[in-house]
């Protein structure tokens, strides 16, 4: 589909909007079509907009349809596209798609537009179709932070990719904090997809009463390019490789030595995570 001169839409057919969101706007999206019949005896002229409105979102990046019934008999498509009416979103927030359903059958339908929504591009053009994910451009920039939590043994999984999202990580702060318990920790933090480690950072040895600070930094994978302690506290910071986290990879913690895994046990906090984000749906 390149364009509304390919498209016809006819009286059994159904127009949709799909959608996944993980921000709402202000306002609405609007995804419709022109479509114009002429009538074979009297050679009349007869145009008609075809229009799906959402006004409501969900905001947990599940793919959300909407559809409305069809036109005339005979439309020729003379143009449409998707259009947002309204503002707060940022681009990777919100990704649409403009559906035709041919006779209703669910088994047959055509992504006719397609992008991402937002305040600086609130437009999809007819026959404009923009892939989700990094091959459609740059995302939506966010921070993850996750409280103090206790790690019991096996590890704690500190925060998990949601799902349709795909996430790049820029930086990475996380503090894992031991109790008064006498034991060397062996501390183990990594990225996984939710069975397999895809990156594992250097093993760190704090003893009892002390905290590890990690600090990430991408695109270099220097095994340790810092060490500092500050009283209790040993600070570092580590290389990783440019990841793509896809839906449940996790970022995990875990004392292999389960020096203290049960209540009042070691903790771990995120300090701060900033990602890339994409909606794929």
């Amino acid at each position: 589909m390149t364009g509304a001169d390919m498209l016809s839409f006819y009286s059994d057919d159904s127009l949709g909007v799909a959608y996944a969101a993980s921000a709402a706007p202000t306002g609405a999206i609007s995804g419709y079509v022109l479509v114009e019949h002429t009538d074979p005896a009297s050679g009349d002229h007869d145009v008609k907009t075809v229009e799906v409105v959402v006004s409501a979102f969900t905001t947990d990046r599940t793919r959300v349809s909407s559809f409305v019934a069809g036109g005339p008999t005979g439309c020729i498509v003379t143009g449409g596209g998707l259009f947002l009416n309204g503002t707060g979103l940022k681009r990777g927030q919100l990704y649409a798609q403009l559906i035709v359903r041919r006779g209703g059958n669910a088994a047959r339908e055509e992504i006719v537009a397609s992008g991402y929504l937002y305040d600086a591009r609130p437009y999809v053009a007819l026959g404009e179709n923009v892939e989700p994910g990094p091959g459609g451009g740059e995302g939506f920039i966010r921070t993850i932070t996750a409280t103090a939590a206790e790690v019991p043994a096996g590890g704690l999984a500190i925060v998990t990719v949601p799902t349709n999202a795909l996430w790049r990580p820029k930086s990475l702060d996380l503090t894992y904090t031991a109790t008064a318990t006498v034991g060397t920790r062996n501390v183990r933090s990594f990225f996984d997809d939710g069975t397999t480690a895809l990156w594992n950072f250097i093993n760190r040895q704090p003893t009892a009463s002390q905290t590890v600070r990690l600090r990430g930094i991408p695109g270099s994978l220097a095994a340790t390019e810092a060490s500092v302690r500050t009283g209790e506290t040993l600070e570092f910071a580590e290389g990783f490789p440019q990841l793509d986290l896809v839906e449940d990879a996790r970022l995990v913690i875990n004392d292999i030595s389960d020096i203290d895994p049960t209540a009042p046990a070691d903790t771990a906090t995120l300090n701060a995570m900033q990602v890339e984000e994409w909606l794929v749906i």
